[in-house]
């Protein structure tokens, strides 16, 4: 199974877009599912459901940075090399969905109130949102983008 595949099965389990994407990397990551859940849990819905920077692209980029991503505070070199990978990955994402932003992705169904409470995936959800599709195509991207870099 594909690692988007797997990250679109978690969303529709009802784990949030980042926790979906991060969480189909578990067995690689060496970390348990509710870890990363955990870990991503406030990124969803555009970072705390403000529908800013989509859920997916941030969860993905947990992903990297477990694998990838500086740790010496001090290391300059290996803080450039990371936020270039990031700006690297964003490229095929806005690419392909045309922006970064959650509430933009979201098109009429972003543009409601902020609020803390999730929507329902319920059957309009299903029908309107994007969102099953960016999670799946975020961690097949996120798959091949490690492979190269």
């Amino acid at each position: 199974m594909t690692k988007g595949k797997l990250a679109r099965q978690y969303f529709e389990q009802g784990y949030n877009c980042a926790q979906a994407v991060a969480c189909a990397f578990a067995e690689e990551m060496n970390m348990s599912v509710e870890q990363i859940a955990r870990l991503a849990s406030c990124f969803g819905a555009g970072i705390g459901r403000m529908r800013e920077t989509c859920g997916a692209f941030t969860g993905a980029l947990i992903v990297y940075g477990y694998f990838k991503g500086n740790d010496v505070a001090e290391d300059q070199q290996a803080k450039q090399a990371t936020y270039a990978a990031v700006q690297r990955f964003m490229i095929p994402f806005t690419d392909k969905f045309g922006t970064l932003i959650c509430r933009d992705l979201l098109g009429e169904e972003g543009k409601g109130p902020i609020t803390p409470t999730p929507a329902p995936r319920d059957e309009h959800y299903k029908a309107v949102r994007p969102c099953p599709g960016i999670v799946e195509a975020a961690a097949d991207m996120m798959e091949e983008f490690l492979k190269n870099n």
